[in-house]
């Protein structure tokens, strides 16, 4: 069986981070560890996935400046079954 690959985007004019973010994969999903170093007003969610609630977290109108995490299940509602694509995880920040 082939590994699934998923998207996970990060949305802003500017992402500032401590560290460079860490994406994380685990046997039950993938793990997104982030630490803004100023406040992160943006969006992160999975590819395809920008209006559904579980998939997509918005800071948009609260800004988030404490380190967090964004888990997503691969049984979740933001994975679809039985489609297999290669996709380029791509994060850009800036230090």
């Amino acid at each position: 069986m082939q590994p699934k690959f998923f998207f996970i985007a990060l949305l802003s004019q500017r992402v500032w981070t401590l560290e460079k973010p860490t994406l994380e994969c685990f046997t039950d999903g993938l793990r997104l560890y982030f630490e803004p170093e100023k406040p992160f007003r943006g969006h992160i969610y999975v590819k395809g996935y920008f209006m559904h609630e579980k998939c997509h977290l918005d800071f948009t109108r609260n800004p988030i400046v404490s380190p967090f995490h964004f888990s997503i299940l691969y049984k979740s509602a933001c994975i679809q079954k039985g489609e297999m694509q290669v996709v380029f995880i791509s994060i850009k920040y800036f230090k």
